[in-house]
Parts: structure tokens; C-alpha cells; sequence
């Protein structure tokens, strides 16, 4: 009965010992998985191309190169009256557009884009002198000259530097040098795209 018990003794031992090693020495946790933010650009040009096989779409920037957006079920079109997915731009071609864009492993993929339709677009550079986010207005000091008011549109892209930031945000950033693409509405001037630094002429 003896020789039982003992043997008993040291089969539980040998059980316990390496889970109460394990316990004391949990195993080390693996490297969390690091997600890259995605920085939202945008680009203002014309449709060239909608290939609703490949889901993508080219657009020629303003006085650039054609340029290839992928697109999913999720990128949403806006200004574009009964319709809010890309394949309805394949209709469109030739007309404006505004796309907002993330990068990821170096594939641009469109997250949205503002319908603008067959108008003349039209810029303007200067120095930021004001800008009232209530209004939703802003005004350029051109390097000679006298300066002009604007209006930003209902969803203007806000294209800095660091990305795209809200009319909040670029309220803040009075001096800095930038080029807007408008359109006109009476005596209004709107603001579809604004981009910090110089831009490529309009064409």
C-alpha cells in the first residue's frame, strides 16, 4: 500500500511540477500587430477612365499625369444626383472631380469622391490672411495684387502637407501659402480644392 501511494505521489509530481513552472513563467506574448494610419490625400482633375472590371478609375490631375485609383463597394460618390457608387462616373468621363485617396502598400485606393460635373475650374495662390470657419470663408493675398474672397464649398479638400484636415483645423494656419481650385456661383468664388505650396497651373 505504501510503495502505491508513493509511486502516486511522484506521478502527481511530475504532472504539477511543469504547470506550476508554466504559471510562473508565462509564455512571453507575441508582438502586437502594428496598424499604419492612413493618411487621406486628395487630387482635383478630370475622369479618363472607369474600368468597373478592375475597379479602378484614372483621373488627369489638373496639368498632370494621369493618375490610377482602386475602388471598392465602400467609396462613396458624392454630388452626383441618383447616384452614390464609382461605376456612374463611367458616364461621366471627361468631367470633374475631386478624389480623396488613402495609400496602402503603395496601392492608392479611393475612399471617396466629390462629383463636380462639366465645369471650369479655375485657381488662385496667395497667403492665408483669414479664415472664419463659422462663414466658411477665406481670403488669399496674392503676391501682387489686391486680395480675394472665398467660399469653401460644401465639402471642400483641404489638401495639406500632413493630409487632408477640416476647415476647423486649417483655421489655424494663418501665413501659410496655398493655391485654391474654385468655381463660380454668381459672385461667389467656391473652393472644391485647396492645396498648401505651389500647384501645377491649370491648363
Amino acid at each position: 500500500m505504501l510503495r502505491r501511494i508513493g509511486a502516486l505521489c511522484i506521478a502527481l509530481a511530475v504532472v504539477m511540477v511543469p504547470v506550476m513552472t508554466a504559471q510562473r513563467n508565462p509564455a512571453a506574448p507575441g508582438k502586437p500587430t502594428v496598424q499604419v494610419p492612413r493618411v487621406s490625400h486628395a487630387t482635383i482633375g478630370t475622369i479618363k477612365q472607369v474600368d468597373v472590371k478592375a475597379n479602378t478609375i484614372v483621373v488627369t490631375p489638373i496639368a498632370g499625369t494621369d493618375q490610377s485609383y482602386a475602388f471598392s463597394a465602400k467609396t462613396t460618390v458624392h454630388g452626383l444626383p441618383g447616384a452614390t457608387r464609382v461605376p456612374a462616373l463611367s458616364k461621366k468621363l471627361g468631367e470633374k472631380v475631386v478624389v480623396y485617396f488613402a495609400v496602402a502598400a503603395e496601392k492608392a485606393e479611393a475612399t471617396s469622391i466629390e462629383y463636380l460635373g462639366a465645369v471650369e475650374i479655375q485657381q488662385f495662390e496667395g497667403t492665408v490672411t483669414k479664415v472664419d470657419a463659422k462663414a466658411r470663408t477665406l481670403t488669399l493675398q496674392p503676391a501682387t495684387g489686391t486680395a480675394e474672397a472665398f467660399v469653401f464649398a460644401p465639402r471642400p479638400a483641404l489638401n495639406l502637407k500632413s493630409g487632408i484636415v477640416s476647415i476647423a483645423q486649417f483655421a489655424g494656419l494663418t501665413n501659410a501659402q496655398v493655391t485654391v481650385f474654385y468655381t463660380t456661383r454668381g459672385k461667389e468664388k467656391l473652393v472644391w480644392y485647396l492645396q498648401e505650396a505651389q500647384a501645377p497651373s491649370v491648363s
